[in-house]
C-alpha cells in the first residue's frame, strides 16, 4: 500500500469521531436502561464490547470516502477510537486504571476497525 495521504487522515479521523459520537450515545441511552432493568456484570461487559464493535463499524461506513487502504485505515480508526473511547469513559468515571479489561478493549476496537476497514473499502469499490 502506498503511504497515508492527508485525505486517508480525514477519513480515519472523521470515521473514528462518528464511532466515538455513536459509541457515547448508545452507552447513555444503555445507561439508561440499566436505570430499570437488573442485569449481570458479564452481560453490561457483553453489551459495551458489542456497543463499541457497532461504533466503530458505523463509524467506517460513514467517515471512509475513499477506496483504498481499508486494513489500514480500519486499524487507525480502532485504535484512535480505543484510546478516545478509554480517555472519555476514564474521564466520565473518574478511575485512569489501565489493566487486562483495557487491553482486550483496545485489542476489540483494533480487531473491530480492522474488519470494518476492509469491509467498507471493497463493497464501495464494487458498487
Amino acid at each position: 500500500m502506498k503511504k497515508i495521504q492527508a485525505k486517508d487522515w480525514v477519513d480515519i479521523l472523521l470515521s473514528s469521531l462518528y464511532a466515538v459520537l455513536i459509541a457515547i450515545i448508545a452507552v447513555m441511552i444503555f445507561a439508561a436502561i440499566l436505570n430499570w432493568v437488573n442485569v449481570g456484570d458479564n452481560i453490561i461487559r457483553g453489551v459495551n464490547i458489542a456497543i463499541k464493535i457497532i461504533a466503530i463499524a458505523v463509524g467506517c461506513v460513514l467517515g471512509i470516502k475513499r477506496n483504498q487502504g481499508g486494513i489500514v485505515k480500519g486499524v487507525c480508526v480502532g485504535v484512535i477510537f480505543g484510546i478516545l473511547s478509554w480517555l472519555i469513559f476514564s474521564l466520565i468515571v473518574g478511575d485512569w486504571a489501565w489493566g487486562i479489561s483495557e487491553l482486550v478493549d483496545l485489542v476489540c476496537s483494533v480487531g473491530a476497525g480492522a474488519i470494518s476497514g476492509i469491509v467498507v473499502v471493497n463493497v464501495k469499490k464494487s458498487k
